[in-house]
Order: C-alpha cells, then sequence, then structure tokens
C-alpha cells in the first residue's frame, strides 16, 4: 500500500514544484513552466504506460497476478496504513494471509527498485479507482 500513496505523492510533489517554480518567475514565464512541468509529466506517464507488461515486474507473486494486486490495493485504500485490516481485506478478498504478506512485500520492492514500474503501478491504481 505504500507504493500506492508513495507514487500518488510523488506525482502531487512534482506538480506543486513545477508551480512554485512557475510562480516564482511570474510574468509569461509562469505559463512556460507550468507548460513544461506539464509535458514532462506526461511525458512519464506515457513511457511508464508503454512498459512490457511481460517483464519480470509484472509477473505473480505467490499466485497473485499483478492486476489482481492493482484491484486489491484499490479495495484496500480505506484501511490505510494499519497492518492488520490490511491483511484482514486481503483475505476476505480471496488471498491467504501468506499470499497477501508475499504479495505486499514483492510488489512494494519491485516499485523501489524500478521507478518506472513505480509511476506505472500508481497510474494503474488510479485508473482502476476511477473506474470504481
Amino acid at each position: 500500500m505504500g507504493a500506492i500513496e508513495d507514487a500518488k505523492k510523488q506525482a502531487e510533489e512534482m506538480m506543486a514544484q513545477f508551480q512554485q517554480q512557475a510562480t516564482a518567475q511570474g510574468g509569461g514565464y509562469a505559463a512556460a513552466n507550468i507548460a513544461v512541468g506539464t509535458a514532462e509529466s506526461d511525458a512519464l506517464k506515457q513511457q511508464a504506460m508503454a512498459m512490457d507488461t511481460s517483464g519480470p515486474e509484472f509477473q505473480p507473486i505467490e499466485g497473485v497476478t499483478y492486476d489482481q494486486y492493482v484491484q486489491l490495493c484499490v479495495k484496500l485504500q480505506p484501511a490505510g496504513t494499519d497492518a492488520a485490516k490490511l491483511q484482514e481485506l486481503a483475505i476476505a478478498n480471496g488471498l491467504t494471509a501468506e499470499q497477501w504478506k508475499a504479495a505486499s512485500e514483492g510488489f512494494t520492492q519491485r516499485c523501489v527498485q524500478n521507478q518506472m514500474f513505480a509511476r506505472r503501478f500508481g497510474l494503474d491504481v488510479i485508473a482502476a479507482d476511477a473506474s470504481g
């Protein structure tokens, strides 16, 4: 779950930084900097979405597929960082405690090791959440 919040926070921080820089420079520079920041953000999103989903980052962990984990993370958002509640909800959604622990730790580690994967994961969770 930490990876979801980390990805969202990173995106929010990037936009805030671009907007602060633009405001500090004022005038015509503001619009230009916001446009550059937006373009950079869009480029990163496109790179993340273009990742080869047959790569090792997307492989199942303890039988939990990437897509299952994304969907599960959406369902687990109300639990926040409460480890006991997260496990309880994971079990209620069909995983064993062992599968939850392995998948949660494994996918989080993949996000830590590969920033582009973390971006992709964050975007996929946001999309899954929006589609309800």
